[in-house]
């Protein structure tokens, strides 16, 4: 169950949110925003595929990117004044806050599987569970549920752990993860 994880545990590892990658990101999906109010007012046809335009295929680009990069941004500004820790590691299981899509409590006795995902040069670590619907269910957000079940269409799970927003290197979160994880299958 959720309450089992002992998050005051002895072995467990805190890995804070990076505010600097937090930062870099937000100032990043602004820019994306910005782009996308220029691609509606400016409607760029120079230079363009023949497919690209016509100034609804514009108009229909720059309102999908406000809106991806838009949610992004106003999540990532938050994050930048969160202090919970991102990512708490402990010999029962971990405690995800992440990203925008962080799962929460994960036990390890609810993880079957680890693998690593890539995708845009951008690692993830998958944790395939047991009860990917009970994951998905646990989310206050339709659009939290509506994200993590595309990770579970996409990727085959609903959960999934980057290093962007954690003050750690991927490979040092690969380790950790694999350690514990082996640990709890004893």
């Amino acid at each position: 169950m959720i309450n089992e994880f002992d998050d005051q545990a002895e072995n467990q590892i805190v890995i804070s949110l990076s505010k600097k990658k937090l930062l870099l990101c937000f100032i990043g999906s602004v820019v994306f925003v910005v782009l996308g109010l220029w691609l509606i007012i400016v409607h760029p046809t120079r230079n363009l595929h023949p497919i690209f335009m016509h100034p609804s295929v514009i108009i229909a680009i720059g309102c999908v990117t406000i809106l991806f990069f838009g949610i992004c941004a106003v999540y990532l500004f938050f994050a930048l004044f969160d202090n919970k820790p991102g990512l708490i590691i402990s010999t029962t299981g971990l405690n995800d806050n992440s990203s925008g899509v962080a799962a929460g409590i994960i036990l390890w006795s609810d993880i079957n599987n680890m693998s690593v995902y890539e995708i845009a040069g951008q690692k993830f670590v998958l944790l395939f569970v047991h009860n990917p619907e009970e994951f998905i269910n646990r989310q206050k957000s339709a659009f939290r549920r509506f994200l993590m079940r595309r990770n579970l269409n996409m990727c085959g799970t609903p959960l999934s752990i980057s290093s962007v927003g954690l003050k750690i290197t991927f490979n040092e979160l690969l380790e950790i993860l694999n350690e514990y994880y082996a640990k709890s299958k004893l």
